[in-house]
Formats: structure tokens, sequence, C-alpha cells
């Protein structure tokens, strides 16, 4: 740590009541693990990417075990069969992030076990704003409804939107998470929030169904019952959509794959490599140090573990449509642009690859897409091949309305709008995770074309990373600037 981030930290630390003077260190360390992960990403690019993927696939090495044994090894939300993707993979783990987040877990466990850590909500609002900065271009809130309404038409809630017979009008419906256990379950999150279609990019609430109780107006949903829904919509979307789906099934998952069954020298392999970039690393990272049984995600959202596991278990990955299926809402909208100008050149490249006239798939590329797909039939395989790199890519996309300053900055206003009786700790944690989406990883607008021996397919790629910036998309996070090449930060 520098002498002037020491000296920073200290002067945070005196500003805090004694027993959370710790808190800035363990904020800090976690800081400069993400800051040295974000400046390796500046350093990557098509001379050098191949190595970077070898160094994040060797072996884990002793202080790779000691780490893992110090955080422990206990169950965790990504633990899955029959394939595991993490198993055997956590190398290249940073000691200052796996570090701090040791202490935190034993430091917040004891914390929160104080009764007198509660306190009023201005004073819980001052100690926060010590080290979480305010982002001045994002909106502040007046109450929950307007919280809940901007993270509706802000973040990636298609999962669980609905359309109804009307054009104008839409359903968030989210009921089924009072299916999985929570730890108070008199206070429902589960809810049926009516949205109106108010201008090209933007819905309102109208109403809302929570708990039996039917509120016709706006002014008239309880504060308790849209924070209580807010509650359920950012867990169901941080742990199925973007931890689960995102980190897990389409990123660390398809790169354990590539990286044990394809060839370095395989083109379909160089095609996909930049979506492979610390994908592994990452998802490991946070099955230790955030999803375990006892981690920061169980202790912040309202369910158990159990809870989570069954929510898990029960994802169904939201399809994105040829044509959106939600006209009225933005980020559906880009989401569909985005696929078009994907699936375009996906197509392109797999045309490069296996000429008219090919009948099949090469042996190597025709296993590991029955691994990664496993629908796949002997006459659909150049249609699921495209399919498959096609998601590759577009789960940038998504992933950047699951993890960005939006999302952390509804976090804060969650934490700061919890009840008085609910522990500092609980915002300390909350805000551990959502930290590192400030900073800047490799972009999805770096041409790592050169990286592919083919010519053919070098020469799409090329075209598909130089082409990126005539994209016209509406929502600032759809931007092809915004977007990373991988969810490995």
């Amino acid at each position: 740590m520098k002498f002037r981030d020491f000296i920073q930290a200290v002067i945070s630390g005196l500003q805090l009541p004694w027993y959370q003077r710790l808190i800035p260190f363990l904020i800090r360390a976690a800081e400069r693990s993400l800051e040295a992960q974000s400046k390796l990403g500046d350093s990557i690019d098509a001379t050098n990417i191949r190595e970077h993927i070898t160094h994040q696939n060797r072996p884990p090495n002793r202080l790779d075990r000691l780490l893992q044994w110090l955080v422990g090894g206990k169950p965790n939300l990504l633990d899955r069969e029959p394939y595991d993707a993490l198993q055997g993979i956590y190398a290249a783990t940073d000691t200052a992030f796996f570090m701090a987040s040791a202490v935190a877990k034993k430091y917040t466990s004891w914390l929160g076990s104080r009764s007198w850590v509660a306190g009023d909500p201005g004073i819980r609002i001052k100690h926060l704003n010590v080290w979480v900065a305010q982002d001045a271009s994002l909106p502040v809130f007046r109450s929950n409804v307007d919280l809940l309404e901007y993270t509706i038409n802000n973040i990636d809630t298609l999962g669980m939107l609905h359309a109804t017979d009307r054009p104008e009008t839409f359903e968030l419906r989210t009921e089924f998470l009072d299916d999985y256990q929570r730890k108070d379950p008199g206070t429902p999150v589960g809810a049926t929030v009516a949205l109106t279609k108010q201008s090209v990019s933007h819905l309102v609430i109208a109403s809302m169904t929570y708990d039996g109780k039917e509120y016709d107006r706006r002014d008239q949903i309880p504060e308790q019952a849209a924070h209580a829904v807010l509650r359920g919509v950012v867990a169901y979307m941080t742990i199925a959509s973007h931890a689960f789906h995102a980190h897990y099934q389409s990123s660390a998952r398809v790169a354990a794959l590539s990286q044990s069954m394809l060839p370095m020298s395989h083109p379909v392999r160089q095609v996909l490599m930049p979506t492979e970039l610390g994908t592994t690393n990452s998802a490991a990272r946070a099955a230790r140090t955030l999803l375990g049984e006892d981690g920061p995600l169980v202790r912040v959202f309202p369910f158990t573990y159990i809870g989570l596991c069954a929510m898990r278990r029960n994802y169904t990955t939201h399809p994105i449509a040829s044509d959106s299926p939600f006209p009225g809402h933005r980020v559906a909208t880009d989401y569909n642009v985005w696929w078009t100008y994907i699936t375009k050149y996906m197509s392109d490249v797999v045309d490069a690859l296996y000429p008219a006239g090919t009948t099949t798939l090469d042996p190597v590329a025709k296993e590991w897409l029955q691994a990664v797909d496993g629908r796949v039939s002997r006459t659909e395989d150049r249609a699921a091949l495209i399919r498959v790199l096609t998601s590759a890519f577009m789960i940038q996309v998504r992933h950047n309305f699951m993890s960005n300053r939006i999302v952390s900055h509804i976090v804060r206003y969650m934490s700061i709008l919890e009840p008085s009786e609910t522990r500092v700790a609980r915002a300390l944690l909350t805000m551990v995770m959502f930290k590192g989406t400030e900073l800047r990883w490799v972009p999805i607008t770096r041409d790592f074309s050169s990286n592919i021996d083919h010519r053919e397919a070098r020469a799409v790629m090329r075209a598909f990373y130089q082409g990126m910036a005539g994209i016209r998309v509406s929502h600032e996070l759809s931007q092809p600037h915004e977007i990373e090449a991988s969810t490995g930060m």
C-alpha cells in the first residue's frame, strides 16, 4: 500500500467509531487487488493474449492452496455437477483480495453480532459516505418506489418482465421468489408490479399487488413493500442472472471446457479467446469469497443459503429472441441490436471455417460443442456453433447490465435505505461486492483478430471489431466502449 493511501485510510478510519476503524483498510486492500487486475487488462492485446490465457490456467501453486485453506472449503453457490468448471483452476488468485475477504468475513461476523452497531440512519449514511463516493451523474431517489422503477429500467430484469395484452403495459412478476426459503418468512419479497410505457425508453410503475393486497395507485404503495420487492429483484439478478448465468454458466464453464478440449491452435478457440480472459479465476475467487454458505451474499440478501441454492438450481436462462419481446424496454431493444450484429459475424466466421459443402465440423470442435451446448444433433451442428459463438460475445453485453456503476449506485441506496435495525456490516459487505464496477477491464472493442491463424476467419473478425463503431443503441451501458471483452474482472 502506498504511503498516501495508507494516510487516507488512517484518516478515514479515524472518522468512524472505534469498532468500525478497520473498514477502510479492508476496503483499500480489496480495491488494490481489483486495481491491479484492471491495470493488467490494459496490457493485454493480440500479441500476448495466448500468454495471458496460459498463465491464468496454470496449476494451483502452494500460495493458491494456502489461500483456499484460509478462506475455507465450505460449499458455495457455484458448486455444480456433473462438470465443475472451477475444479483445479484457482490459480493466479490475488493475495490482497483473498486476505481482505478472509479477515472481513471474521470481522463482520463479530461486528454484526453487536447490537450497538445498528444506529441512526443519518449517522449510517455519514459513515458510508466516508468511503463510498457518490456518482453525481446518477439520480438521487426520494423513495423506494422511485428506486425500484429506476432498477426495472436500467438493469437486466428481463427474466422477470412480462408483456401483457396491451402493448403499452408490462408486468414485473416476482411472486415466484417467495417459494425460496427466506430469513424472515413473514416478509414476502415477491409481487406483481404493473408498468406503463411513458416514453419510447421508459416504463413507470402504475400499481402493485403485494402480500395479497392491491395498491391501485403509485402513491399508495408502501415504502416497506417497494423495498422488499427491490431486495428480491436485486438478489435474483445477482445470484441467478449474474453469478450463475453470466460468470459461471456462460463464461467460466465454457472457458474451462475450451481450455481442456480445444488446443490454442484451433481457430474456434482463437475466435473465443478474448471472452476467456480471467473468467475462470474471477468465478473461482467469487465462489471462495462471496458465494460461500456463510459468505457476504448470503448475509446481505433476504434468502437463506438453502433458498439461494434452490434459486440457482431452478434458474432458466432468459432467451434473447431475434426480435425483442419487450419493445417498450430499452435494454431489450438494445440487446436485439447487439444480438443481430454478433450473429451476422459469427455466421460469417462459421462459413469461413467450414465452407459451403462441408457437411460437419471437425471432430475436435464437434466434441467441444456437444460438451458446451448439449443439444447438438448431427444435422444442425453449424447452427449450434453459430449460436454458441454468438452467446459467448452476447453475454458480455448482458453482463454490463448486471455489474456496473448503476447497479453499484442502486445497491448503495438500498444499504442507506435499509431499516434502522439492519447492521452496518450488511452495508459494508454490499459495498465491497460492487466496489470493482468502477474499474475498467479489457474492452470488447479491442481488436484481437490478428491472433487468429485462419486467414478468412481473421478477416471476418477484423471487420467484426471495426464495425462496432457503427452500432447504434440508446442506453449508455449498451455503447460498445462501455462493454468488456470478458466477465473476468
